[in-house]
């Protein structure tokens, strides 16, 4: 299966700076969901809809993945921006809506969350593309690697490894190198159990040691 991914449109720069710092104070967990933050989702789910059926370009079904993030985070009385921010994840690199429309609908810390998880299409190597979107992912604070450890959880049901396919080990590796980069700071969250636990049934049954 293929995860390659398509263009997309990240700010640079100190804007990209500007975002990420925003994140560094932290984001308690929300109160109990009101009317607001339902509509709120709910509007955060229309406008990825949307976005997807007018220019998305990634063939796995990106919307349902995305949905499925926001709802596991909705359940367990996350802040509604990181809810929002996990639904909208993949916009900046599947389709053409802008960081700036983004903020514009949601605000800077939907934004920064967003643009935290998403790679750098100037990087050519897979792996150094990978680390640098983890490393920025790290930076911007836990609940951006909380968005992140998801995502990566979610997908793994869509891979198909085999030993003798470089894309396998990659996907390994990058599994390997997020749960070593996010243990401190989300070593008790329930998620990142999941996803140890997930990195290691993956790794026996295909065999491969990354």
């Amino acid at each position: 299966m293929s995860l390659n991914r398509g263009p997309h449109s990240r700010p640079s720069g100190s804007t990209a700076d500007r975002w990420a710092v925003k994140l560094k104070g932290g984001m308690n967990i929300s109160n109990p969901h009101s009317f607001d933050f339902d509509k709120l989702v709910e509007k955060a789910i229309i406008y990825l809809v949307q976005s997807f059926v007018g220019t998305g370009r990634n063939p796995k079904p990106v919307i349902l993945h995305s949905i499925r993030m926001g709802l596991y985070l909705y359940k367990n009385n996350y802040h509604q921006n990181i809810v929002v921010a996990a639904i909208l994840h993949d916009l900046l690199e599947d389709t053409d809506i802008k960081a700036e429309e983004i903020e514009k609908e949601f605000g800077e810390e939907v934004v920064s969350l967003v643009s935290a998880n998403s790679f750098d299409k100037s990087i050519i190597n897979e792996y150094e593309r990978d680390l640098e979107m983890l490393k920025r992912c790290k930076n911007a604070g836990k609940w951006s690697l909380l968005i992140k450890a998801i995502d990566i959880l979610d997908n793994s049901d869509y891979f198909i490894l085999s030993k003798e396919e470089e894309l396998s080990h990659r996907l390994l590796r990058k599994m390997k190198l997020f749960l070593k980069l996010s243990t401190g700071e989300l070593g008790k969250e329930p998620v990142w159990k999941l996803l140890w636990d997930r990195y290691e049934e993956l790794r026996i049954t295909s065999g491969i040691n990354p």
